[in-house]
């Protein structure tokens, strides 16, 4: 549908494009699905029972998952989970080095944390970044509070880690 131009466009017509849409569920808004990604930081155990830190970005698919919500999201594919927990670090908290007690998946709700691996490299996560932590073994990593404030996550310890296809390759 031809676009009328600025301030021309009437209730009728936005209706019948909003409608066109609808009825084909936005798939001319989707990118091709090799396209569709969200980041995430993998805390990773190295072979000298050390930790070290990959990029990736989670490999997202057309949603289907609450029906009958319109098109137009996505999602990964579902994770197998044991439970999940809401952790607050308070201003000043150091979490020195320590392993994770299982394949945990967190998430920042507020905030923000500086992550530490043993090759010594450091990120600093915001409100909305994800983690994942798999150094199961070894020296582990460590956090910290940034600019003196607080912080919280989500956590959902994972039954078994992501494959590697739930990663954009």
């Amino acid at each position: 549908m031809a676009n009328p131009g600025p301030g021309r466009a009437d209730c009728a017509s936005i209706e019948k494009e909003v409608l066109w849409h609808w009825q084909r569920g936005f798939q001319h808004y989707h990118q091709p699905k090799k396209d569709l990604a969200m980041k995430i930081i993998r805390i990773n155990q190295d072979d000298n029972f050390g930790s070290r830190f990959s990029d990736h970005h989670w490999t997202l698919e057309e949603g289907r998952y609450t029906p009958p919500s319109p098109a137009g999201y996505t999602t990964t594919s579902q994770l197998n989970a044991e439970g999940v927990l809401m952790m607050h670090h308070p201003a000043g908290y150091i979490d020195d080095w320590h392993t994770a007690p299982a394949i945990v998946l967190g998430t920042v709700l507020r905030g923000a944390v500086r992550i530490q691996t043993t090759d010594m490299d450091t990120r600093v996560l915001q409100a909305g970044d994800q983690f994942l932590a798999c150094d199961l073994n070894g020296k582990g990593h460590r956090m910290f509070e940034v600019n003196d404030g607080p912080y919280d996550l989500a956590l959902v310890v994972l039954k078994e880690p992501p494959t590697e296809e739930a990663f954009v390759q």
